[in-house]
């Protein structure tokens, strides 16, 4: 995983955009590998420990979607990043219309490794899920799923413009097949969904989910898409289903 720095900062300018929040004096900072589309700096300050984040190539409106949804997730008691304030601007300063600048509590715990992974954490993760799912019910923002059907039919136009192996070609044709005719049923639940829990999104501390980070990709849509995302990470091993991490998830 690259670093997540797409938009270098000095301390100058870490500084500067640190006036519009809530958040102290700057004593350190550090770019982070995490994520992968994104610009992430982690903070000490006067005032505690952050996460500083640019959100890349997003306008406003997405920015204000995110905050909308961890505002009222943190109302709810959900263990999600509380974000800074940063005065009229509410929690989001736009540095220009592509990129969001947002600065957010650091969370405790850390992400756990694949082979640690027991039932106890899914149905943490399972719990949270439902937790989020039901509170979001009250929301009535709504945002379109980034990778809905004709943004996969793109990315994959993309993957065929590339020199690939035979085998990839072939992987690259099944599934161009494969989402050319699906139709999502019509009768499931719909909501506002995470649509990125994998792994490296949540934090455990001493067993016990503390935190779920990395909202940027929430949207409305089937609830059963954040099920199914979650176990495609949570519920595999060796590339081998493991049907009680499976279970003790949806469970």
């Amino acid at each position: 995983m690259g670093m997540a720095v797409y938009t270098h900062l000095s301390d100058t300018d870490l500084r500067q955009y640190l006036q519009y929040f809530s958040a102290g004096e700057l004593i350190e900072a550090k770019g982070i590998s995490a994520g992968t589309i994104n610009t992430i700096y982690e903070l000490q300050t006067t005032r505690g420990h952050y996460i500083l984040r640019i959100l890349e190539g997003r306008t406003r409106s997405d920015a204000r979607f995110e905050e909308e949804l961890l505002v009222h997730l943190h109302k709810h008691k959900l263990a999600v990043p509380m974000m800074v304030d940063a005065g009229n601007r509410g929690h989001v300063v736009s540095i220009n219309p592509r990129q969001q600048m947002s600065i957010f509590e650091f969370l405790p715990g850390r992400e756990v490794a694949v082979f640690e992974i027991s039932e106890s954490h899914v149905q943490q993760v399972g719990g949270f899920l439902a937790q989020m799912h039901i509170a979001c019910r009250e929301l009535t923002r709504r945002r379109k799923n980034r990778f809905g059907r004709e943004r996969l039919l793109e990315l994959l136009d993309i993957c065929d413009a590339e020199e690939l192996t035979e085998a990839l070609k072939h992987d690259v044709g099944e599934l161009r097949a494969e989402v050319g005719d699906y139709s999502p049923p019509k009768n499931l639940p719909r909501g506002i969904i995470h649509g990125d829990l994998f792994t490296d999104n949540v934090r455990f501390s001493h067993g016990k989910l503390c935190g779920v980070i990395d909202f940027e990709m929430a949207s409305s849509g089937l609830l059963i898409y954040d099920i199914a995302v979650a176990i495609c990470d949570w519920a595999f091993s060796q590339n081998t289903l493991q049907p009680s991490l499976a279970g003790a998830l949806v469970e």
